[in-house]
């Protein structure tokens, strides 16, 4: 930032901005601007400073105040264009970006920024060309680099992706940011052992780095290495106890071992933090369903869904919840209500299938359950639902079948085992149906 005014304390404002003290930067720059109320840069200044305490109405004002002295500040430009970018309106900040790109076609910062603004509407393709226009202006450009990479990653560009990360790495190799985009894809993309041995190199550096912690629990949990993951988690909260992200993993964890009093307090936390954080609501309420209190779940299900009536987890949530209940009519309601966004879901399918079936309706029942496995041949809940429609037709050998394939792929699934164990003591075979029914109490007592 440039200013031709010779005034001491105009540099005391900069060096108190640069150290962190927004509050005395601000109070400084305020005063400035009443006894020089032309001078741009002060406005500018004065902008920044909001930006950064994200008051950005307050930061926009100041800078169209400074364009209004100076309607060629390239700077304000920019400025502005992240300022709207931050306050949620890309569209807007578009056409500031562009304003500063004509004023300096060289002008790398902005061609990343546009690039920014495009990512948030999802124009990704031209997000790309303007952080490679960046990069073509600065090839040392880690954050275009960066933001690249990210666009790629969610074009399922994923060594494209790789490739830039490993590039900004090696020209900045100190950067923990990068390397956290580098491990996190890693991870996404299933080589779990790598972004393993990436989130433990940014440990070794920042050992109380949130995110990185959470990665490394969410690495091991890929890997089976649960107790190393629970440890991850803990580790998140002990240093970031709001880390809405650790916790969620955390209360996940809990959830799978059964110990449903401690998800619910962690879950509950999570919704202390933000009120109206749905999926927040939504892990809370499938807490308590799982814990069996199915009125505190339907009563958390019913704030989400007040909060936001097509939010699709709570919605499958109450399908669920009314179908444990008895409630068919509602849940094939509520199934029709999402399948109205959702008419390809092997979800909905197989969750009409099982209503359909509750309500002695065998013909739709297996007309949708075929349908879920015509969508997807690997759902889960729609084979079991397939299994138990074989038993209404007395063909146990076909459900057999069924749930000794899918035992296969998970020996500890508590659900499989309850439904192995009651066919065989239907047919009498008490022996391997108790079998089941202790191996079905080891995991889920």
């Amino acid at each position: 930032m440039n200013t031709s005014l010779k005034d001491n304390r105009i540099n005391k404002a900069v060096a108190l901005f640069t150290s962190g003290q927004l509050n005395k930067c601000l109070s400084t720059v305020l005063k400035l601007i009443k006894i020089y109320p032309t001078e741009p840069f002060l406005f500018n200044l004065a902008g920044v400073v909001n930006a950064s305490m994200h008051n950005y109405e307050k930061s926009i004002r100041s800078y169209k105040k400074a364009l209004l002295l100076n309607s060629e500040y390239i700077e304000v430009y920019n400025n502005i264009g992240v300022a709207y970018k931050e306050w949620g309106k890309p569209d807007i900040a578009l056409k500031y970006l562009k304003e500063a790109i004509r004023l300096n076609p060289s002008y790398s910062e902005a061609y990343n920024n546009i690039g920014n603004a495009q990512k948030d509407l999802s124009q990704l393709d031209e997000a790309i060309d303007n952080y490679s226009k960046a990069i073509e202006l600065n090839p040392s450009y880690v954050d275009a680099m960066c933001n690249k990479g990210i666009s790629l990653a969610l074009q399922e560009k994923y060594e494209e992706s790789l490739e830039l990360y490993q590039n900004a790495m090696a020209l900045s190799p100190e950067n923990i940011e990068t390397q956290f985009l580098y491990a996190s894809l890693l991870l996404t993309i299933g080589r779990s052992d790598d972004a393993k041995k990436n989130f433990i190199s940014i440990l070794s550096r920042a050992p109380n780095h949130p995110d990185a912690l959470n990665g490394l629990g969410l690495s091991h949990l890929a890997l089976n290495e649960k107790l190393q993951a629970k440890k991850s988690f803990l580790n998140v909260i002990r240093v970031k106890g709001d880390h809405a992200e650790g916790l969620t993993n955390y209360g996940f964890m809990l959830q799978t071992e059964k110990d449903f009093e401690k998800a619910i307090a962690i879950f509950k936390k999570i919704c202390d933090i933000d009120p109206n954080d749905l999926r927040a609501l939504s892990n809370l309420g499938k807490a308590y369903f799982d814990a069996g209190d199915l009125n505190s779940a339907c009563l958390v299900f019913r704030k989400g869904i007040s909060i936001n009536s097509n939010y699709l987890p709570i919605q499958r949530h109450l399908v669920d919840l009314f179908i444990q209940t008895r409630e068919y009519e509602k849940a094939e309601k509520m199934v029709k209500d999402i399948m109205k966004f959702h008419s390809e879901s092997a979800p909905e399918h197989s969750a009409l299938g099982s209503i359909f079936e509750k309500k002695g309706q065998l013909a739709n029942a297996r007309k949708h359950i075929d349908k879920a496995l015509d969508i997807d041949p690997t759902f889960l809940h729609a084979r079991i639902n397939l299994a138990t429609l074989e038993q209404h037709h007395g063909k146990n050998e076909e459900a057999k079948k069924i749930y000794e394939s899918l035992l296969t792929d998970d020996q500890e699934n508590s659900d499989l085992r309850n439904n192995l164990a009651n066919l065989y003591l239907t047919e009498g075979r008490y022996g391997e149906g108790w079998s089941n029914y202790e191996y079905r109490w080891k995991v889920s007592p």
